[in-house]
């Protein structure tokens, strides 16, 4: 054996050591998202129904549209998509707490108690917390998912979003938001076609809007 052989080994060493570890975190984190998928989905759904997960799947396809070429974290971006809006979830909800404070200390006490790795998490929590704006100066992710549900808010879309949230029955076992009903439902539709395209940070997410609000 020469020199420069033993001198190669432990480099080669190092670096199937360094390959086995990432193969290894790899797999951890995707039965880490499998399992844990499930688990948001359900939740989600219990307390949200069909409204909050069609709302989270819209999300995460137009993040795919203004994200493109951009550097994200898919993972992050579709599990703060359907955990963004917990804290307005009747059973979620605080009265006097912001939703995205409230959706922010959620997420985070169900991330904690899952093991979620920790460079994940920073990027779901932030992009929860920021995601009615103070996106500026964060991670990718948040400024996608602000940019998103903002577009998601304007368009023909926006306005069956705000109609659909009409209660169809007279007695609901958690409080309503004054002003519910067709009028409220009008008045915040105007309000968000009016405002939305003015918070937009991605000039992908402009053109949208621009071509929405014609």
């Amino acid at each position: 054996m020469t020199n420069a052989d033993s001198e190669r080994r432990p480099a080669h060493a190092i670096q199937d050591f360094l390959r086995a570890g990432h193969a290894l975190y790899n797999s951890y984190n995707g039965v880490w998202m499998s399992v844990n998928r499930k688990k948001v989905l359900r939740l989600t759904e219990r307390y949200g129904g069909d409204w909050a997960i069609q709302h989270a799947q819209r999300l995460i396809r137009l993040v795919e549209i203004i994200g493109e070429g951009m550097e994200y974290d898919s993972e992050a971006i579709w599990l703060a998509a359907h955990m963004h809006d917990w804290g307005t979830l009747p059973g979620f909800c605080r009265p006097g707490v912001a939703h995205c404070d409230r959706s922010r200390e959620l997420a985070e006490d169900f991330l904690r108690q899952a093991k979620c790795p920790p460079d994940l998490m920073i990027k779901i929590l932030e992009a929860i917390e920021f995601h009615h704006g103070g996106a500026d100066g964060h991670c990718n992710e948040a400024v996608l998912l602000h940019d998103a549900d903002a577009l998601d808010g304007i368009g023909v879309m926006g306005v069956l979003r705000e109609f659909a949230m009409i209660p169809t029955e007279g007695h609901l076992p958690y409080p309503l938001p004054v002003g519910i009903g067709m009028a409220g439902a009008y008045e915040r539709a105007k309000i968000r076609m009016e405002n939305n395209p003015r918070i937009l940070r991605l000039p992908k997410a402009r053109r949208i809007a621009r071509r929405r609000v014609q």
